[in-house]
């Protein structure tokens, strides 16, 4: 997921400056999406901590 990602059919999200041209990649890992920043400038929070990878389960939630 990014601003103007490279990889095809991922998220893009062109009206948020605060989010890099790719800064996450998401994929399903057992009942839950699996989070991995790709950079750091930007970082995403999740339960008020900064993470770099985290999995997260439905109805959970992270900020860029």
């Amino acid at each position: 997921m990014g601003r103007s990602p490279r990889v095809e059919h991922a998220w893009v999200v062109p009206w948020d400056r605060m989010i890099s041209r790719e800064h996450f990649d998401v994929s399903y890992e057992n009942g839950c999406l699996r989070i991995q920043c790709l950079q750091t400038r930007n970082p995403i929070y999740y339960k008020d901590k900064r993470e770099d990878a985290f999995q997260l389960p439905a109805g959970g939630e992270f900020r860029i």
